[in-house]
This record gives C-alpha cells, structure tokens and sequence, in this order.
C-alpha cells in the first residue's frame, strides 16, 4: 500500500453553489524516491509544477499554504541545487500573504538553506539582507538595531559574491552612514577609491575618507575600532579558523538574535 499523507480543506470563501472540497494525497519522499525510479531532479521539476498550480489556488481564495512548507522541504530534498525553487518559495511564502515576522524569517530559512549549496550567490544574500533591514518588525531599538546589523552583514555577504551588482557597494554605504557603522563607510569607501578611474571622483573620494579618518582619530573611535577588531579577529581564529571575518560577524550577530 503506497502510503500518503492527506489534507483536507474546505473552501468557505467561494459562492455556496460552487464550494467544494479540496483533498491532495501527498506522497512520502521516499515513495516519490521510489515511484521515480531515482530520477530525483525529474520528480523535483512536477513537485515544482505542483507547488505552483496548489499556490496559485489558494492565494486566489484564501492565501492559506498550509502544505507548502512540505511541499518545499521534498523538492529541496530531491534536488538540493534546484536554484529557483529557493528563490520562488522564500518570496511566495513571504509576499503570497500577510506578511508578519512569523513569514519572514519562514522565508529566511529557506534562503539560509540556499546559502549551503549557493555560498557565493549575489541574489540569496541580498534578499535575506532586505528581509532583515526593512522587512522585520522589532519590538525596542535594540531589536531593530540587531535587525539591520544582521542585514548590512547579508548585504556586505552580496558585495563580497563574483557578480555583486554595482548599486549594492552605494547601497550598503548608505545603511552604513544612516545606521553610524563608520568603519563599514570607510570600508566600502576605500573600495571604490581603489576602483575609481575619474581623477576628479578619485579626489573626491580621497577627501572623504580623509575626513572620516580624522573624525575617527579625533574621537578616539579610530583606536576603538581597531582594538575592538583586533579582539574580534583573535576570537574568530580561536573559535572558527575555517570562517573569514565578514562570514564569522554575521554569524555572531545571529546568534544575538
């Protein structure tokens, strides 16, 4: 006997005359293993069809995805590289419905299970970014502080990816300058020094960032920094050698969380 899980719903939203009753008989991954002859990637492709059409359902009547979570876990399963599913179900759960901190960090764990198979993706770590900085509801300014930290970190993760787009490095300037994380300005600031070829934005930049460094050094905040990240650097070498520093900070600031 092939053994299924099954889900009943009632769809009290539509006209009595053309309520009905929606029943789906959701296979055990290993019977799905089974019935597709290993062909895992194949099973994946109609597990994603289905994802789709069960979707696309209810989000017309009553944006309720009570087997989506299953749904992606399975296909996910099947074919742990199948890029577009990450990104189609972390953005359907979260914008497919009410969108509360409940569904976002839902949407979270799916890019973060991404990240595993897909660590130098420019798309993963910039959505996550924005789910954290702008899309997340704190309780106090801690919490929000936590929040935003947690996704300059996502957004510096993008910059650092073999196809970062141009706007992230302006972007990520911005959060730093609003957000007071200076050493992230001066950062991204000699970055684009180095990779500016106008003389006359090249003088610009330098003239900025030689303010910054005087600010700094005249607030004793240079000094700070530089023994803060000193201490920071020591620790991340002690816990998790194998991690470079901006990956080892994000994972800190997660766990704050």
């Amino acid at each position: 006997m092939v053994e299924v899980q099954e889900a009943q719903y009632i769809d009290d939203t539509r006209p009595k005359v053309a309520k009905n009753r929606e029943i789906l008989y959701v296979p055990h991954l290993k019977v799905i293993e089974l019935l597709s002859l290993n062909y895992k990637q194949a099973a994946a492709d109609i597990l994603w069809l289905r994802m789709i059409q069960y979707f696309a359902t209810h989000l017309l009547y009553d944006k309720k995805y009570e087997w989506m979570d299953l749904f992606v876990e399975q296909a996910i399963a099947l074919d742990p590289r199948f890029y577009k599913v990450y990104l189609w179900a972390a953005g359907s759960l979260l914008y497919g419905q009410q969108i509360n901190n409940q569904n976002i960090m839902k949407s979270n764990m799916i890019y973060q299970k991404a990240l595993r198979y897909f660590p130098n993706d420019y798309e993963i770590p910039y959505r996550l970014g924005m789910n954290y900085y702008s899309e997340l509801k704190a309780r106090n300014p801690e919490e929000k502080k936590n929040f935003q930290n947690i996704g300059l970190s996502y957004f510096e993760r993008a910059a650092n990816s073999p196809h970062a787009q141009p706007d992230i490095f302006q972007l990520i300037r911005g959060i730093a300058k609003t957000m007071g994380r200076e050493e992230v300005l001066l950062y991204y600031l000699f970055d684009e020094l180095l990779a500016e070829k106008d003389p006359i934005r090249k003088e610009a930049l330098a003239s900025r960032i030689a303010e910054l460094q005087s600010k700094l050094e005249n607030s004793g905040e240079l000094q700070q920094m530089m023994e803060k990240a000193k201490i920071e650097e020591e620790k991340r070498k002690s816990d998790m050698p194998y991690l470079n520093s901006l990956i080892y900070e994000m994972i800190s600031q997660q766990e704050l969380d």
